[in-house]
Protein backbone atom coordinates (compact mmCIF):
# COMPACT_ATOMS: atom_id res chain seq x y z
CA UNK A 1 0.00 0.00 0.00
CA UNK A 2 1.28 3.47 -0.90
CA UNK A 3 2.16 6.05 1.73
CA UNK A 4 -0.72 8.19 0.49
CA UNK A 5 -3.42 5.60 1.16
CA UNK A 6 -3.56 4.82 4.87
CA UNK A 7 -5.32 1.91 6.48
CA UNK A 8 -7.48 2.69 9.51
CA UNK A 9 -9.28 -0.61 9.77
CA UNK A 10 -9.72 -3.80 7.76
CA UNK A 11 -12.61 -2.07 5.98
CA UNK A 12 -11.58 1.61 6.05
CA UNK A 13 -8.80 3.59 4.38
CA UNK A 14 -8.14 7.29 3.74
CA UNK A 15 -6.40 9.31 1.05
CA UNK A 16 -5.14 12.73 2.14
CA UNK A 17 -4.23 15.67 -0.08
CA UNK A 18 -2.86 19.16 0.55
CA UNK A 19 -5.40 21.92 -0.08
CA UNK A 20 -4.62 25.57 0.62
CA UNK A 21 -7.16 27.97 -0.90
CA UNK A 22 -5.77 31.52 -0.90
CA UNK A 23 -2.76 30.19 1.01
CA UNK A 24 -4.89 29.00 3.93
CA UNK A 25 -4.06 25.41 4.88
CA UNK A 26 -7.18 23.28 5.04
CA UNK A 27 -6.22 19.89 3.65
CA UNK A 28 -8.55 17.29 2.17
CA UNK A 29 -9.26 13.71 3.11
CA UNK A 30 -11.19 11.11 1.11
CA UNK A 31 -12.50 8.05 2.91
CA UNK A 32 -12.61 4.60 1.33
CA UNK A 33 -15.10 2.19 2.88
CA UNK A 34 -15.31 -1.47 1.92
CA UNK A 35 -18.77 -3.05 1.88
CA UNK A 36 -20.07 -6.43 0.74
CA UNK A 37 -20.76 -4.95 -2.69
CA UNK A 38 -17.48 -3.07 -3.16
CA UNK A 39 -15.87 0.25 -2.25
CA UNK A 40 -17.47 3.56 -1.37
CA UNK A 41 -15.49 6.75 -2.03
CA UNK A 42 -16.71 9.45 0.37
CA UNK A 43 -15.72 13.03 -0.46
CA UNK A 44 -13.48 12.28 -3.47
CA UNK A 45 -10.14 14.01 -3.94
CA UNK A 46 -7.96 14.08 -7.04
CA UNK A 47 -6.75 10.51 -7.55
CA UNK A 48 -3.49 9.85 -9.40
CA UNK A 49 -2.89 6.80 -11.58
CA UNK A 50 -0.64 5.22 -8.98
CA UNK A 51 -3.20 5.82 -6.24
CA UNK A 52 -5.92 4.33 -8.44
CA UNK A 53 -3.85 1.15 -8.75
CA UNK A 54 -3.64 0.93 -4.97
CA UNK A 55 -7.37 1.49 -4.62
CA UNK A 56 -8.06 -1.28 -7.15
CA UNK A 57 -6.16 -3.69 -4.90
CA UNK A 58 -8.73 -2.97 -2.18
CA UNK A 59 -11.69 -3.78 -4.40
CA UNK A 60 -13.95 -2.37 -7.09
CA UNK A 61 -15.29 1.16 -6.63
CA UNK A 62 -19.09 0.81 -6.61
CA UNK A 63 -20.26 4.10 -5.09
CA UNK A 64 -18.95 7.69 -5.21
CA UNK A 65 -20.43 10.24 -2.80
CA UNK A 66 -20.15 14.04 -2.86
CA UNK A 67 -21.28 14.57 0.74
CA UNK A 68 -22.21 18.23 0.69
CA UNK A 69 -22.69 21.09 -1.73
CA UNK A 70 -19.15 22.38 -1.11
CA UNK A 71 -17.25 19.12 -1.60
CA UNK A 72 -17.68 18.34 -5.27
CA UNK A 73 -14.59 19.81 -6.93
CA UNK A 74 -13.09 16.40 -7.76
CA UNK A 75 -16.34 14.52 -8.29
CA UNK A 76 -16.17 14.60 -12.10
CA UNK A 77 -12.61 13.29 -12.11
CA UNK A 78 -13.64 10.38 -9.89
CA UNK A 79 -16.69 9.65 -12.05
CA UNK A 80 -14.56 9.66 -15.20
CA UNK A 81 -12.10 7.26 -13.58
CA UNK A 82 -14.82 4.94 -12.29
CA UNK A 83 -17.59 5.13 -14.91
CA UNK A 84 -19.35 2.00 -13.63
CA UNK A 85 -19.77 3.35 -10.10
CA UNK A 86 -23.05 4.71 -8.78
CA UNK A 87 -22.83 8.47 -8.23
CA UNK A 88 -24.63 10.00 -5.27
CA UNK A 89 -24.54 13.50 -3.83
CA UNK A 90 -26.00 15.82 -1.26
CA UNK A 91 -28.81 18.02 -2.48
CA UNK A 92 -27.36 21.13 -4.10
CA UNK A 93 -24.45 19.51 -5.92
CA UNK A 94 -26.60 19.17 -9.04
CA UNK A 95 -26.85 22.98 -9.26
CA UNK A 96 -23.07 23.39 -9.07
CA UNK A 97 -22.11 20.51 -11.36
CA UNK A 98 -24.33 20.86 -14.43
CA UNK A 99 -23.15 17.54 -15.87
CA UNK A 100 -24.34 15.69 -12.77
CA UNK A 101 -26.65 12.81 -13.68
CA UNK A 102 -26.39 10.80 -10.47
CA UNK A 103 -28.81 10.53 -7.58
CA UNK A 104 -29.50 12.79 -4.61
CA UNK A 105 -29.28 11.14 -1.21
CA UNK A 106 -32.43 11.43 0.87
CA UNK A 107 -33.91 9.54 3.78
CA UNK A 108 -35.83 7.38 1.32
CA UNK A 109 -33.25 7.14 -1.45
CA UNK A 110 -29.67 6.08 -0.77
CA UNK A 111 -27.02 3.63 -2.06
CA UNK A 112 -27.91 -0.01 -1.59
CA UNK A 113 -24.35 -0.46 -0.28
CA UNK A 114 -25.50 1.31 2.91
CA UNK A 115 -27.53 -1.77 3.76
CA UNK A 116 -24.32 -3.63 4.60
CA UNK A 117 -23.58 -1.76 7.81
CA UNK A 118 -23.69 1.99 7.14
CA UNK A 119 -26.02 4.47 8.83
CA UNK A 120 -26.31 8.07 7.72
CA UNK A 121 -27.72 11.43 8.68
CA UNK A 122 -28.61 14.27 6.34
CA UNK A 123 -28.26 17.82 7.65
CA UNK A 124 -30.92 19.39 5.44
CA UNK A 125 -31.10 22.10 8.09
CA UNK A 126 -27.68 23.45 6.99
CA UNK A 127 -28.49 25.76 4.09
CA UNK A 128 -26.14 25.67 1.08
CA UNK A 129 -24.49 22.49 2.38
CA UNK A 130 -27.02 19.71 3.16
CA UNK A 131 -24.17 17.59 4.50
CA UNK A 132 -24.47 13.80 4.52
CA UNK A 133 -22.69 12.17 7.47
CA UNK A 134 -21.87 8.44 7.45
CA UNK A 135 -21.43 5.98 10.30
CA UNK A 136 -19.70 2.66 9.59
CA UNK A 137 -20.86 0.26 12.25
CA UNK A 138 -18.16 -2.43 11.98
CA UNK A 139 -15.29 0.04 12.52
CA UNK A 140 -17.30 2.41 14.74
CA UNK A 141 -16.23 5.29 12.49
CA UNK A 142 -18.10 8.56 11.90
CA UNK A 143 -17.30 10.37 8.64
CA UNK A 144 -17.96 14.12 8.25
CA UNK A 145 -16.89 16.85 5.87
CA UNK A 146 -17.53 20.37 7.16
CA UNK A 147 -19.66 19.57 10.19
CA UNK A 148 -16.55 19.44 12.39
CA UNK A 149 -12.95 20.65 12.01
CA UNK A 150 -10.03 19.30 14.00
CA UNK A 151 -6.88 21.30 13.31
CA UNK A 152 -4.01 20.58 15.70
CA UNK A 153 -1.02 22.12 13.88
CA UNK A 154 -0.29 25.76 14.75
CA UNK A 155 -1.78 28.28 12.32
CA UNK A 156 0.23 31.04 10.73
CA UNK A 157 -0.81 34.58 11.67
CA UNK A 158 -2.91 34.89 8.51
CA UNK A 159 -4.49 31.50 9.13
CA UNK A 160 -5.29 32.42 12.73
CA UNK A 161 -7.13 35.52 11.53
CA UNK A 162 -8.99 33.62 8.79
CA UNK A 163 -10.09 30.69 10.95
CA UNK A 164 -10.88 32.93 13.93
CA UNK A 165 -13.54 34.60 11.79
CA UNK A 166 -15.16 31.19 11.44
CA UNK A 167 -14.64 30.19 15.05
CA UNK A 168 -12.21 27.39 14.22
CA UNK A 169 -9.30 26.61 16.56
CA UNK A 170 -5.91 25.00 15.92
CA UNK A 171 -5.99 23.35 19.34
CA UNK A 172 -9.28 21.48 19.57
CA UNK A 173 -12.25 19.99 17.78
CA UNK A 174 -14.33 22.83 16.36
CA UNK A 175 -17.73 23.55 14.88
CA UNK A 176 -17.49 26.49 12.51
CA UNK A 177 -19.48 29.67 12.89
CA UNK A 178 -20.67 29.21 9.29
CA UNK A 179 -22.50 26.02 10.25
CA UNK A 180 -24.23 27.87 13.06
CA UNK A 181 -25.25 30.68 10.71
CA UNK A 182 -26.52 28.38 7.95
CA UNK A 183 -28.56 26.29 10.38
CA UNK A 184 -29.94 29.19 12.44
CA UNK A 185 -33.32 29.36 10.68
CA UNK A 186 -33.89 25.65 11.17
CA UNK A 187 -32.23 25.02 14.52
CA UNK A 188 -34.85 22.50 15.68
CA UNK A 189 -34.11 20.16 12.76
CA UNK A 190 -30.38 20.79 13.13
CA UNK A 191 -30.50 19.79 16.78
CA UNK A 192 -32.44 16.67 15.87
CA UNK A 193 -29.77 15.73 13.32
CA UNK A 194 -27.08 16.20 15.95
CA UNK A 195 -29.09 13.99 18.29
CA UNK A 196 -29.31 11.36 15.56
CA UNK A 197 -25.54 11.48 15.05
CA UNK A 198 -24.95 11.06 18.77
CA UNK A 199 -27.11 7.93 18.68
CA UNK A 200 -24.39 6.29 16.58
CA UNK A 201 -21.93 4.20 18.60
CA UNK A 202 -18.77 5.75 17.13
CA UNK A 203 -15.32 5.88 18.66
CA UNK A 204 -13.33 7.13 15.64
CA UNK A 205 -14.00 10.45 13.89
CA UNK A 206 -12.74 11.06 10.35
CA UNK A 207 -12.96 14.72 9.39
CA UNK A 208 -12.13 16.15 5.98
CA UNK A 209 -10.18 19.10 7.39
CA UNK A 210 -7.68 18.57 10.19
CA UNK A 211 -6.63 15.57 12.22
CA UNK A 212 -8.68 12.43 12.77
CA UNK A 213 -9.67 11.32 16.23
CA UNK A 214 -8.65 7.68 16.30
CA UNK A 215 -10.35 6.81 19.59
CA UNK A 216 -12.69 8.21 22.24
CA UNK A 217 -14.13 10.63 19.69
CA UNK A 218 -17.73 10.57 20.88
CA UNK A 219 -17.12 12.24 24.28
CA UNK A 220 -15.26 15.05 22.51
CA UNK A 221 -18.12 15.52 20.04
CA UNK A 222 -20.64 15.58 22.90
CA UNK A 223 -18.56 18.20 24.72
CA UNK A 224 -18.28 20.31 21.57
CA UNK A 225 -22.04 20.23 20.99
CA UNK A 226 -22.81 21.05 24.62
CA UNK A 227 -20.37 23.99 24.58
CA UNK A 228 -21.96 25.40 21.44
CA UNK A 229 -25.64 24.66 21.96
CA UNK A 230 -26.03 23.93 25.68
Amino acid sequence: MSQAIKKLDDLVWILEKPFSPFGIRAGLRMSIIKTTTGLILYSPVRITDSEAIEIEKLGAVRVIIAPNAFHHLFLKQAVDRYPDAEVWAADGVQQKQKWFNGKIISRNSFPKAFESGIDFEIFNSIKLSKEVVLFHRASKTLFVTDLFFNFRKPFSIVEKIFWAVWGVSDKRLSLSRLIKILSRSNRKDFNQSLKNVLSFDFSRLVVTHGEMLESAAKPQVIELIENNFG
